[in-house]
């Protein structure tokens, strides 16, 4: 099933926390884990991930973590994929504003884009959009402002490292 529907959850108003269950793909921010008592974005997303499992909702999640990469989970029955990326190696931050929105933004894109026969990725490989993600949000805050930002080629996704984390309790 293609994934259709996503919702970013950045503020920490409480009312807002059910949208979780109705979107197909959440971008969680790092203030709202940190407002759960989660100091990292894969323990976040585990916990998150297993009441998704619970309830039976095929999902994928998210959550980016500044400077220290981000994280994405993936629930497809009661199975768990729990990742971690690194950031775009050699950036200098510049300017931060929109780079949630542009984390994003490249995510979905890359979710539905897949790539060239000669690429090992598809549609809807969670890792290789985690690492787009960071690729292009790692691009937008070395500079001021959003011009020039484009999908990056391969080689720039491989630099960035992805790790798959082990369900702690499996």
């Amino acid at each position: 099933r293609v994934k259709t529907t996503s919702v970013e959850l950045e503020k920490l108003d409480a009312a807002l926390d059910p949208l979780e269950a109705l979107a197909d793909v959440v971008f969680f921010s790092r203030e709202r884990a940190e407002r759960d008592g989660f100091d990292d974005p894969v323990k976040y997303l585990a916990s998150k991930a297993r009441e998704a499992a619970r309830a039976g909702r095929d999902q994928v999640l998210t959550c980016a973590w500044g400077s220290s990469g981000a994280a994405a989970a993936q629930i497809k029955g009661a199975a768990i994929t729990l990742l971690r990326s690194g950031v775009l190696p050699g950036v200098t931050p510049v300017d931060s504003v929109g780079a949630g929105d542009t984390f994003n933004g490249a995510f979905v894109a890359a979710m539905l884009r897949g790539e060239p026969e000669t690429y090992e990725h598809r549609v809807g490989d969670v890792g290789h959009a985690l690492r787009v993600a960071c690729c292009v949000a790692g691009t937008k805050v070395g500079r001021v402002g959003f011009d020039g930002l484009a999908y990056p080629d391969e080689a720039i996704v491989n630099s960035v490292r992805l790790e798959a984390i082990p369900l702690a309790g499996d």
